[in-house]
Parts: structure tokens; sequence; C-alpha cells
């Protein structure tokens, strides 16, 4: 008759107790796998859409040294951006975008939407603005209230990414307020010059 034998069973709590680093580190372990996983499943939903390797105003056409590449994981909000698949090479950039910033769907057109824009002049304090801004470059303009009382004010953002069109610098040597000419929508300029009214204008150029 042919002997039966039976395996052990292995007590897990004396196990751990005997050895409670190799446990550990093989928890550890198996946490690192699981994230991992985790992680290239995340990173195989992501997808390419164009972005920007500089800053750049509205109204330029678009070359292939202005644009790269990036994948990104956008599932809410893919359907803004303009993705890989889709050229935005020699079309116009409706609107300012930032360096390194995503292009919007809609902000690129075979032509610039010129019924849309126009050129608004405003004065700036001389200290307000860089000391060598100039036409093209890309800016955001940031109201600082005026206060009546003597309270603290917070400065708001008014405007971004917007071209400046022309710098009046012979104001500037004179010592008073410059003179800048900038690209805007006319859609936004009505509640753009109702803020600009209410205090400091304080010009904040983009990174070149």
């Amino acid at each position: 008759m042919i002997p039966c034998y039976s395996s052990p069973m292995i007590d897990i709590s004396h196990e751990y107790r005997k050895r409670p680093r190799a446990f550990i580190g093989a928890g550890i372990i198996a946490l690192s796998f699981v994230a991992a996983l985790a992680i290239t499943h995340t990173a195989n939903r992501s997808v390419e859409v164009w972005a920007l390797r500089s800053a750049q105003p509205a109204g330029v056409r678009l070359e292939p040294a202005m644009l790269e590449k990036v994948e990104v994981y956008l599932p809410e909000s893919l359907a803004r951006y303009l993705p890989a698949s889709d050229s935005p090479m020699n079309k116009i950039l409706n609107v300012g975008v930032g360096a390194g910033e995503l292009i919007p769907r809609l902000g690129v057109g075979i032509n610039a939407q010129s019924a849309y824009r126009r050129e608004v002049p405003i004065k700036v304090g001389k200290i307000d603005l860089p000391p060598n801004l100039q036409g093209n470059d890309l800016v955001d303009l940031y109201l600082i209230p005026s206060s009546t009382n003597g309270a603290t004010t917070t400065s708001t953002a008014i405007a971004r990414s917007i071209r400046v069109i022309a710098v009046d610098n012979r104001s500037r040597e004179l010592g008073g307020d410059v003179g800048v000419l900038f690209d805007m929508d006319e859609r936004e300029i009505a509640a753009f010059l109702s803020s600009y009214s209410g205090g400091r204008i304080v010009v904040v150029r983009h990174g070149r």
C-alpha cells in the first residue's frame, strides 16, 4: 500500500513573526508592481496634441519651428485642443497662446478673424511696463484698483495673451505715461475699458 503524505499547512502569522521584514518587503514590491501597472494603463490613454514652443500673439501664421507635439492625458477636455492628426502648419493663430501651452482647436483658422480684431490704445505708467517692451510682444494686463480709504487692494488680470502692436517710446523718454497700442478682440473691449478706468494697469510680458 502506497503511503499518502499531506503537505503541512503554512502558518502565515507564525512565518510573519519569524521574518517580518521579508513580508514587508514583499508587500512593497507588490504595491510597486500594481502602481506601475496603473501608471502604464494611464499612459496608454494619453494622446498627442499640438503646443507652441514659444509664446505667439494672435494673427501670426504658424510655422514648423513654432510647433511641437506633446503627449497629454485629457479625458474630459480633449475636444478643446488641436490633435496631432490635424496639422496647424501655415494656418493663422486667432488667439494669443503662451510658451508650452496647448493650441485650442478653435484657435486656428485659414484666415485671421480680422472682423473681430481692433486696435486699442491706452496709457501705462512708465514703471508699470517692461523697459524694452516692443511690437509683437505677448502680454497679460493686470489692474491694481485705486484705493480711496487706504485699504489693501488686490490685483486682477483683466486681459491675457494679447499682442502689443506698438509702443510710444517718445513719451517714455519724456518721463510721462507711455502710450501702448494693443490688438484685442472687439467683443472684449467694452469690459476691458470699464476695468481699465478703475486703477493702474501693469503690463506683464510673456517669456520670449
